[in-house]
């Protein structure tokens, strides 16, 4: 298995400044190591191949692939020769409540387009580059692109509760409690734990361990040493993260690596 360098945590503030809600690159594909944002990301390719490693899957991709990322998130991608891809990077603040909502329902998002469409995302990402540098109609055009791309259909109602548990996906590295979880809720905390454990089937602490063990796998599998796993996927303790992974998959963070690394 090709080394990989640690796992970056892509912030907005760092990648594209305090001042902007969304950030637009055309620029040639080379090795991207492994890391996660607290940003969105749309990416598509114009031109060349890769392998995009996206979680615990991995995709072929190639001219008209569209990759959609959350901050939940963690990929890298190996670029087989010359490539050219567009980085389409924003925060929620960028689109409006509508479109939030269909945002929030994707996950795992891989396909490919037609040359039409391809042709249309490449045009709108050019005049999109040069609208977030002159502050113009950034919205309108960034919910086009979306619209591009987004699957159909009405999204579900995005409820207090729902808004919590989206929280606990996207920020789970953060630690999140479940009294902030519950505030985003408009409930108690003692309310929301019960209403929480009713719907999901676990408690708001039993689904932030399986969210980081979920993540804590692709970066093992990504070629990271056991204490690198245990806090970039968001453990505080070296002891709690064997813990927890043992008694969630049945064997230790190193052995869990040492077979997936056997298989590639």
């Amino acid at each position: 298995m090709k080394e990989r360098c640690a796992e970056m945590r892509l912030t907005k503030k760092e990648e594209f400044g305090e001042d902007r809600d969304v950030y637009v690159q055309c620029k040639r594909g080379e090795f991207c190591p492994i890391h996660t944002h607290d940003y969105f990301e749309l990416e598509f390719l114009t031109l060349g191949k890769a392998v995009h490693h996206l979680n615990a899957e991995q995709y072929e991709i190639g001219k008209g692939s569209v990759l959609f990322l959350t901050p939940a998130d963690c990929h890298w991608v190996d670029f087989d020769g010359e490539a050219i891809l567009w980085n389409i990077s924003f925060t929620e603040r960028a689109i409006s409540e509508k479109t939030l909502k269909r945002v929030y329902d994707v996950s795992q998002y891989h396909r490919t387009v037609d040359d039409e469409t391809l042709q249309k995302l490449e045009e709108s990402a050019a005049l999109l580059k040069k609208e977030t540098e002159t502050t113009g109609f950034v919205q309108p055009l960034l919910e086009y692109v979306l619209s591009l791309i987004l699957p159909e259909g009405q999204p579900e109602q995005i409820t207090p509760v729902k808004n919590a548990l989206y929280f606990a996906q996207t920020r789970f590295r953060d630690d999140p409690t479940l009294a902030q979880a519950a505030e985003l809720a408009c409930l108690s905390p003692v309310y929301f734990g019960h209403l929480f454990k009713k719907t999901y089937g676990a408690s708001f602490s039993e689904y932030i361990n399986r969210q980081k063990t979920e993540c804590a796998k692709t970066l093992l599998s990504g070629g990271l040493s056991v204490s690198q796993t245990c806090f970039e996927s968001g453990f505080n303790s070296l002891s709690n993260f064997l813990k927890v992974f043992k008694a969630a998959t049945g064997v230790s963070p190193k052995e869990y690596q040492k077979r997936n690394c056997d298989k590639q």
